[in-house]
């Protein structure tokens, strides 16, 4: 219904939310005058409208192609036409998002004066009654008055109103979507409406949800909270013009429209700083760069519908309308090599590290991040940003004790070393048990990695074994425990070179055997 939003008190929102529309014919053209106080003019809503047509702010009721080309702002989908053109309810569309969920009523037992009729177009006159009510109010109905200042009023849907969005769902949803509007939903468990209609013999308790799923209803007590979608009801008079048909449909079904995906690194952490990757020299490469990848996730399918990656942010799209969940990976690679040296990032639910048998470690540039965003596509959409952080942790072996030999190499051992995640669901997928490395002590360093890592903190477990010039293993430490934070750098400290566990019947050769090796572990992040 058209309004002007004159004041805030309950009497100037009952004179705007039943104010009329008088159209007067000057100089051949239409014109609106409101009945109240602070007039906005709004073009005649189109007697030929159809349905999926688009409800906008300026009052104006256009077909999708003309909503497409017109830079307007859209609030509702027209979903019902009155087939009677003498009708001075010309029909009603749907908002293209719920307010939030509420309940019908803050008191019980309480009846709120509805029709409780379950045949009747009477969402509007059954809202006001609920706001209108003393001894009760309705949480659910209080914030449609405030919803749009452009004038028009929106209510709560009566039951046979709601039957109605419902029959039409899967018709209105994707013009909802393309213009960036939330679909009703589908699922079982999440598909529950209020209506404006209180349930007979039982007003004072229950009113009626529809789901819209099935379009079924179930009486439900008035104080639980559920989803609310508001409707608006679109007046006209007397004017004679066509829609444009199935015109719509050609092009909604053909639509794609192009989205730039900005991407950032956030390298706060510690241990994560910006690095020189022109510096990086591994297997001899020169010249080194981040490379983003990024895959777009229709509606909630978990396979991607598209897969772009680039040396470049922003990354562009070209998608349908939908609503999309963004992944991201970003890692270091050679410029003339589009292949990271370190994962397998062809399967984003199955992403692998590369190597097992030649395993990478103390390498700085085996970093990499991700990050996600959920984000719905429509022709006015034309970029989103994701926030990326690192996906992996980094630890660093220190000793705190001296070597009374030339330390030689070190091997790290691990036994339960993270192998592939699911970036997706953000999960470990799988652990390798038989992958080492080998390191050589830098000062007190004995070895540092870069392991892969989820949000919350895991623990990796390794063997360390020193060995000498001569190859003679010196020190031991059977079991060092780990534990890692996503983005943070873990320190273990302890008497690595003058610990020996044994298992073999080997003997000291004057290292201490120590069973019970302490470490001191410092998580920075």
């Amino acid at each position: 219904m058209y309004k002007t939003q004159c004041s805030n008190s309950k009497k100037m929102k009952f004179l705007t939310f039943f104010s009329t529309v008088c159209m007067t014919v000057i100089g051949g053209s239409m014109s609106a005058c409101l009945s109240s106080c602070d007039c906005h003019h709004f073009d005649e809503p189109d007697p030929g409208m159809s349905v999926g047509d688009i409800l906008c702010t300026d009052g104006s009721v256009v077909s999708f192609t003309d909503y497409v080309k017109s830079g307007r702002e859209a609030v509702a989908i027209v979903y019902n036409v009155n087939d009677n053109i003498d009708d001075e309810i010309r029909g009603y569309a749907v908002y293209l998002g719920d307010i939030s969920d509420e309940a019908f009523s803050d008191s019980i037992p309480v009846s709120q004066g509805t029709s409780k009729d379950l045949t009747k177009m009477d969402g509007n006159e059954n809202t006001y009654a609920l706001y209108k009510c003393d001894k009760a109010g309705s949480p659910m109905a209080l914030p449609v008055f405030d919803l749009w200042t452009f004038g028009q009023s929106a209510y709560i849907p009566s039951v046979e109103q709601l039957r109605q969005i419902q029959s039409i769902k899967n018709f209105i949803n994707p013009r909802i979507e393309a213009i960036g509007g939330d679909i009703l939903p589908d699922s079982p468990d999440d598909c529950w409406y209020w209506s404006s209609t209180e349930v007979e013999g039982q007003d004072d308790v229950k009113a009626w949800l529809v789901s819209m799923h099935s379009g079924i209803i179930q009486e439900t007590p008035k104080e639980q909270k559920h989803h609310c979608r508001p409707v608006v009801t679109i007046y006209r008079h007397n004017n004679q013009s066509s829609g444009d048909g199935n015109l719509d449909d050609e092009i909604l079904n053909g639509f794609r429209t192009d989205l730039d995906v900005y991407l950032s690194i956030d390298k706060t952490f510690s241990g994560y700083r910006d690095i020189d990757s022109t510096k990086f020299t591994t297997r001899g490469s020169t010249a080194w760069g981040i490379r983003y990848c990024v895959a777009a996730y229709r509606r909630d399918e978990t396979t991607p519908y598209d897969v772009k990656s680039s040396y470049e942010s922003p990354v562009r799209f070209s998608l349908p309308p939908g609503k999309y969940t963004f992944v991201s990976w970003a890692d270091h690679t050679p410029y003339y090599d589009d292949k990271s040296w370190y994962f397998h990032t062809d399967d984003f639910a199955d992403l692998l590290l590369r190597h097992k048998y030649d395993y990478e470690a103390n390498d700085e540039a085996k970093l990499a991040y991700s990050g996600r965003k959920e984000h719905r596509v429509s022709f006015t959409s034309t970029n989103t940003q994701i926030d990326m952080k690192p996906h992996v942790a980094k630890y660093k072996l220190v000793a705190t004790d001296s070597a009374d030999f030339t330390p030689g190499k070190v091997m790290v051992y691990y036994q339960d070393l993270p192998a592939s995640v699911n970036l997706y669901h953000d999960r470990i997928n799988a652990k390798w048990s038989d992958v080492s490395y080998i390191s050589s002590v830098t000062g007190n360093t004995l070895a540092f990695d870069h392991v892969l890592a989820e949000d919350t903190e895991i623990t990796v477990k390794c063997c360390v074994e020193i060995y000498d010039t001569n190859n003679n293993l010196r020190a031991r430490v059977r079991k060092v425990e780990i534990p890692l934070v996503n983005g943070g750098v873990t320190t273990i400290r302890g008497n690595f070179f003058t610990t020996l566990h044994l298992d073999d019947g080997m003997t000291g050769g004057g290292i201490t055997i120590d069973p019970n090796f302490e470490e001191t572990v410092e998580i920075e992040y």
